[in-house]
């Protein structure tokens, strides 16, 4: 893989995108991708990352961040690298090799981390998933989601945790005689929760609390945070709703539209009754939502002609079946209904290359015949092409 990228850089036959880096950009990225090289060759491998990235950021590659993921889990970053893996799958062309990289980041995410488990009071008996463990504090290896709970003779408390990608974690629960439960609602679903500066959820949250006062704070993306003082009740539930609002001078983020707008294609084909001879297109359109709608340029018996088409696709997968409608007008003329099918052969952000084929229906005139039973023809058009969409 790293030999294929280094000829690539050499050679500058990135992908299609809508920008192609400078040459000079192009030359300082290898010379950033021999120094990683170097350094992961002396397991210097936060160099070697920083120097990957540089090339990244002048010339960018998806195979690039492959290499960085690779660095970062050698690090025991664990959580970074899934991410620079799934940023590979994101950017790259190659179906095939998304199995095994989708199996690399499962694997990184089961990895187990370190939690220690305390209680108040302290020696509290100690069950994770049921099965004793043993006096707080205590320290376990686990991976993914546990149930963790504590008895004494105060009582007994206990909380779901969720450990990933090797990462630690503490659990502290207290053991209170008597004890009530907090119902936190917010105006915005799935708030961020704390209680005394631990986090316990998202809303909405019902969680068990020892008796007395607490602080609890709801906060948000893109919201101001809501900070209250409740009072739990003994063997009762006290509820609270976090009514959230947007900051002074907040502006709504535009989402980034990851769709291409427009498209060129170029197509050509036949007719397989023969009346027509030879059909070729070059379009230039737009993409409105299932819609292609093209203008252009064709030849139909020979003759140059004014191209007009539209195209429903019937799904957004990559492989899209679609009916299209096709007209050529000139000093020889055709209308003509098609079914076919377009499949997606590489993609570079919002640039995507398609190859399509499809067969239709449809009428083809000709003023200048030789008769009149000439004139007016059936004929049955075989088409196929490739589709630039950006």
């Amino acid at each position: 893989m790293r030999l294929l990228l280094l000829v690539t850089l050499l050679l500058g036959t990135v992908r299609v995108a809508t920008a192609q880096p400078s040459p000079d950009a192009k030359k300082e990225a290898k010379a950033a991708f021999g120094r990683a090289e170097a350094a992961e060759r002396r397991k210097d491998w936060r160099t070697a990352i920083d120097e990957y990235q540089r090339a990244y950021d002048l010339a960018p590659h998806p195979d690039v961040l492959y290499n960085i993921a690779v660095d970062l889990e050698r690090l025991e970053e664990y959580r970074d690298a899934a991410t620079h893996y799934r940023r590979y799958l994101d950017e790259s062309a190659d179906p095939n090799d998304e199995p095994r990289v989708a199996a690399l980041i499962d694997k990184l995410r089961a990895r187990p981390g370190l939690v220690t488990i305390t209680s108040d009071p302290p020696g509290a008996e100690v069950s994770i998933d049921g099965k004793r463990a043993g006096p707080a504090p205590i320290e376990r290896r686990l991976a993914g989601t546990h149930r963790i709970e504590v008895r004494a003779d105060a009582g007994q408390a206990s909380r779901e945790i969720t450990v990933e990608f090797g990462e630690p974690a503490t659990v502290h629960l207290s053991v209170v005689a008597r004890a009530g439960n907090l119902a936190v609602f917010s105006n915005v679903p799935g708030a961020s929760v704390t209680v005394d500066d631990q986090a316990a959820g998202v809303t909405p949250l019902t969680l068990p609390l020892a008796a007395g006062p607490h602080r609890v704070v709801v906060t948000a993306d893109g919201w101001s945070s809501y900070e209250r003082q409740v009072e739990i009740h003994p063997e009762g539930t006290t509820q609270m709703t976090a009514n959230l609002v947007r900051p002074l001078g907040y502006v709504e983020p535009t989402p980034v539209s990851t769709e291409p707008r427009g498209f060129i294609s170029i197509s050509g084909g036949g007719d397989a009754t023969g009346d027509a001879g030879g059909l070729y297109n070059l379009l230039f359109g737009g993409h409105r939502g299932r819609f292609d709608f093209g203008l252009g340029y064709g030849f139909v018996n020979k003759s140059a002609a004014f191209a007009l088409d539209l195209r429903g696709v019937l799904t957004r997968t990559r492989v899209r079946p679609y009916l299209r409608a096709s007209a050529l007008l000139g000093s020889a003329s055709s209308f003509s209904g098609h079914a076919g099918v377009l499949a997606r052969v590489g993609t570079t952000g919002r640039a995507h290359t398609s190859v399509f084929v499809d067969v239709g229906i449809g009428i083809v005139r000709d003023p200048t015949a030789a008769t009149d039973d000439a004139d007016r023809a059936l004929f049955i058009p075989l088409m196929g092409g490739v589709q630039l969409s950006y």
